[in-house]
């Protein structure tokens, strides 16, 4: 039987499945709170999971390809090393979560809440229109995030640290990307009309060609 439990091995739901994936989707259903859900390297690829409260939860390496967590609480998850391509997480809260080495390549991702996250993550085709990324850390010295061929259309990239990011190809279209850090970015291809840039800092090279 597929017991949830939080990090201190406290059960959170005891239904009657040996599956993770429809204990998770029952527990969802019935409203219970999953905050602190240690659901390290779950496979829970297609589960239906809108709307359900995962905050602080430990998704660190869990496989989430295809999932629905349209309007579901990640807020200061671990989601580390966790697979999510073409998952669909429409207005989901992201705030603060840990995104390090996490996978959303082709996600659905509108509207949805990243401020404050951290850790370099992929967000390759992935749609993030009017979603807000202001004041993540999304970038180091060494390493970015990628969102190359991104939708970023009016996102909210506001006082964001994208050092070293690749945005090349990506639809950033009235943006706001006041304050944010893009040094060492690559914006090669992208399309940046009418986007808010005051006090934003970039590469040399680029604003040379600009």
């Amino acid at each position: 039987m597929a017991v949830i439990r939080n990090g201190k091995g406290e059960v959170l739901f005891l239904p009657p499945h040996e599956d993770i994936r429809p204990c998770l989707e029952e527990a969802v259903v019935k409203g219970v709170s999953l905050t602190g859900a240690d659901l390290r390297n779950a496979d829970l690829e297609k589960t239906v999971l809108r709307g359900g409260r995962f905050h602080g939860a430990n998704l660190e390496g869990a496989r989430l390809v295809c999932a629905d967590l349209r309007e579901a609480v990640l807020e200061c998850a671990r989601l580390n090393g966790a697979q999510l391509s073409c998952a669909r997480l429409d207005r989901s809260n992201l705030k603060c979560a840990d995104l390090e080495g996490a996978v959303f390549e082709g996600c659905e991702l509108e509207s949805a809440n990243l401020s404050g996250a951290f850790g370099t993550a992929d967000f390759t085709k992935s749609d993030l229109t009017q979603a807000d990324l202001s004041g993540v850390r999304m970038g180091t010295r060494g390493k970015g995030s990628r969102f190359n061929q991104a939708r970023l259309r009016e996102c909210i990239l506001e006082q964001g640290d994208f050092q070293n990011a690749d945005f090349g190809e990506s639809f950033l279209v009235q943006a706001n990307m006041r304050e944010g850090n893009f040094q060492g970015a690559n914006f090669r291809g992208a399309d940046l009309r009418g986007a808010s840039l005051d006090r934003a800092r970039f590469p040399e090279f680029w604003l040379e060609e600009k």
